[in-house]
């Protein structure tokens, strides 16, 4: 644990050393971004933190404000509270709030919370954001069945075998029976790879009229590692995820760099055994036990945290139907029209995820092309 702790700190060293104490840390109340927070606080004991915390008190799960402060006060942080929805467009994504960039925002629902949350940090003085993205992918934040096959594979006894099938069985609130034959088929790792290599990495989009292309990676360089086991696939996956997913925000000078995108915390990550990722029924046990005795306990004993806003009701889909139409993707028959009312009569989280992502491409070839 001692070497997790040294590892997360040595990385947010390494990424604020250039900026001195002119930085903030985008913290949401949960585990990953707490222990960034404390790493900075135990690093910069001579100042006290700008720390950053957006809050909807109209969504479900929205407000994470009473873990925030436990963590403020616990990280001796100076707090800084935006309002979710304070700025945010119900008829757009917000794209004029975006730079010109060579791929498009996969963050698309988020940028005018996050131009908010820059905009609190450059008024504080910061020229840096840290934050805690990509955690939950290193430190497995997954279902136990996904792991089941590897976590067994470890057990050196018939003794630790039944014991871990046991566990896994209790934590995944199934049978034993169950578990077992997950183990024997290799069903739930095989559906996430799926989802990495295979026919479920680019699924069809319900408002497109056109295939997509099937030869290209999900992320880069990842048909190299498909040797891998699947745990590991899924720290790979995640950590370039957080690695590539940035909003690039038109006429703000503050940076933003993930704190667990770090490559000797990445790959000692990689390297720890899958049982120490989850020891004793806890998920993300390596980070949560490396800050233990700093940790609020609110926050050490929390096991997931708020989702923000419900995607259903955050936009008005026919506005962004209509932007659609108005596109590019429209224009050349990327996308049917008759697809296109079909999804919003019959909205669901899969057509509204779609047509954000369509705008999305929309804007940024519109940002694109007017620089």
């Amino acid at each position: 644990m001692t070497s997790f702790r040294r590892l997360i700190s040595a990385s947010v060293a390494h990424k604020t050393r250039r900026y001195g104490g002119g930085f903030s840390i985008e913290c949401s109340g949960g585990l990953d971004s707490s222990v960034v927070a404390l790493a900075a606080a135990d690093l910069h004991r001579d100042r006290s933190l700008s720390l950053l915390n957006s809050y909807s008190e109209t969504d479900v799960k929205g407000d994470e404000r009473f873990f925030f402060a436990a963590l403020a006060e616990r990280a001796r942080g100076v707090p800084t509270y935006v309002e979710t929805n304070a700025r945010s467009s119900m008829t757009d994504l917000s794209s004029e709030l975006l730079a010109p960039t060579p791929r498009p925002c996969k963050l698309a629902a988020t940028i005018a919370t996050t131009a908010q949350l820059h905009e609190a940090a450059q008024a504080a003085g910061s020229r840096l954001v840290l934050t805690g993205d990509g955690g939950d992918q290193l430190f497995l934040r997954m279902r136990r069945l996904t792991m089941a096959r590897e976590l067994l594979a470890e057990a050196r006894s018939p003794r630790k075998t039944l014991r871990e099938l046991a566990g896994l069985a209790i934590q995944a609130r199934a049978s034993v029976w169950r578990v077992l034959g997950d183990v024997i088929t290799g069903q739930s790792s095989r559906d996430l790879r799926r989802h990495m290599f295979g026919d479920l990495r680019f699924p069809q989009s319900p408002v497109a009229s056109v295939r997509p292309d099937v030869r290209a990676e999900l992320v880069p360089g990842s048909r190299a590692l498909r040797h891998l086991p699947t745990t590991r696939l899924f720290q790979f996956f995640g950590m370039r995820n957080a690695e590539l997913n940035r909003i690039a925000l038109r006429d703000i000078a503050v940076e933003e760099r993930k704190a667990f995108v770090f490559w000797p915390l990445i790959k000692a990550g990689l390297l720890a055994a899958r049982r120490n990722h989850c020891s004793n029924g806890i998920d993300r046990a390596l980070e949560r036990e490396a800050f233990r005795e700093d940790l609020p306990d609110v926050i050490y004993y929390r096991l997931g945290k708020g989702a923000g806003r419900d995607l259903l009701t955050r936009y008005k889909y026919g506005a962004l139907a209509a932007r659609v139409e108005r596109s590019a993707l429209y224009r050349h028959g990327l996308i049917s029209r008759d697809l296109l009312r079909t999804a919003i009569d019959n909205l669901s989280y899969d057509s509204a995820s779609a047509l954000i992502r369509v705008c999305a491409v929309a804007d940024w070839m519109d940002r694109y092309e007017l620089g």
